[in-house]
């Protein structure tokens, strides 16, 4: 049997440290790079297991686009500048230096195995799954809209207005989304009723084309919750608002 020999790579972890004075991190993200074969990719964890601030994840959703584009296209640049960065720890986002990994399967795997061993979150059991926060059902949606091919920004800013998702595809914003989750274990929902209001208001502001993903109160629902989502619902639906479900997300015609 012939002998497979292993190519070399370079992983890096990348951390997030909410105080850098207290030196508490959490893994965010690993990064590997093969600057011989020109490869580079990244995984990070649901943004929303990370931080519960939807302005904060979308600061780390930006960078760390920027990185796997940067991964993608320079991976040995990548490299040259995570090396750089490890060097420094007095910032939110930290690099361990690059450390080299055998390359024997095809480099996604070597990269879903560094995942699992350094950033994959602990499963947090069947109540989030069953009732899952607006955070992780964000997370779902730029997933599956970034997969169809979407370039977006999550929880930015469109003039003065803030947004969930804001698409923009190379050019000026066109499309900006709104997502909601009635399936929480809230009793009151008149904050969620004040997101919606926003919304729709920073529509008419913008002028730009909107879409709302809405998950659905969850089984055991309120009757509270069920009321609110009505109520949200027909206020999206009377603006001619886009409304889709998570599972249909990714086929949104934008």
């Amino acid at each position: 049997m012939d002998k497979v020999e292993a190519r070399r790579g370079f992983f890096s972890v990348v951390r997030w440290v909410k105080e850098p004075a207290r030196d508490e991190a959490k893994n965010l993200a690993v990064v590997l790079l093969d600057p011989d074969s020109g490869y580079g990719g990244l995984r990070s964890a649901p943004l929303s297991s990370v931080s519960k601030g939807l302005k904060t994840q979308g600061i780390l959703d930006s960078v760390l686009a920027g990185l796997e584009a940067k991964a993608s296209e320079s991976p040995k640049e990548a490299l040259n500048e995570i090396g750089e960065l490890a060097d420094s720890a007095d910032h939110s986002i930290q690099f361990t230096a690059p450390r080299s990994t055998a390359l024997i399967a095809p480099p996604e795997e070597t990269l879903d195995s560094l995942y699992r061993t350094f950033v994959q979150p602990t499963p947090s059991g069947r109540a989030d799954s069953a009732h899952p926060s607006k955070g992780r059902v964000l997370d779902r949606v730029v997933t599956d809209l970034r997969n169809a091919g979407h370039s977006l920004r999550r929880s930015d800013y469109v003039g003065d207005f803030i947004f969930d998702i804001v698409i923009d595809n190379g050019r000026p914003a066109s499309h900006v989304g709104e997502v909601f989750s009635f399936a929480t274990l809230r009793k009151d929902w008149t904050g969620v009723e004040y997101e919606a209001g926003h919304f729709l208001f920073a529509l008419a502001e913008t002028s730009l084309a909107g879409f709302a993903v809405i998950h659905p109160p969850a089984r055991d629902g309120s009757d509270a919750a069920i009321a609110s989502h009505d109520r949200v619902d027909r206020w999206l639906q009377s603006r001619d608002v886009d409304v889709v479900s998570p599972d249909e997300a990714g086929q949104l015609k934008i």
